[in-house]
């Protein structure tokens, strides 16, 4: 989003974007690639929560919000050949 980019984002996260030839380059640095910057931290009125629990990632999660809920997912999923397939039956020429 050019308007985060060119806006308040370069208030909070450092480093900016790299963009070279028209390419936004990948982060070299661990994680994400970015973080709070120290005027940001050093705030008085900032709250920083950070935790070292490992869990299962959102995306992988069958906890997350989804349809079906999870708690009838494995029933909805068995209910067909194609959904028991998954990804296996999709097919693209």
């Amino acid at each position: 989003n050019r308007a985060m980019h060119l806006g308040w984002y370069r208030d909070f996260i450092e480093p900016d974007f790299v963009i070279e030839d028209g390419y936004l380059m990948a982060p070299t640095e661990s994680g994400l690639g970015t973080r709070l910057k120290k005027s940001v931290r050093d705030r008085p009125d900032v709250t920083i929560r950070t935790s070292n629990k490992k869990s299962e990632p959102w995306l992988m999660s069958p906890k997350r919000y989804t349809y079906p809920p999870p708690e009838i997912q494995d029933e909805f999923i068995n209910s067909s050949a194609r959904r028991k397939a998954g990804s296996e039956s999709v097919y693209y020429d």
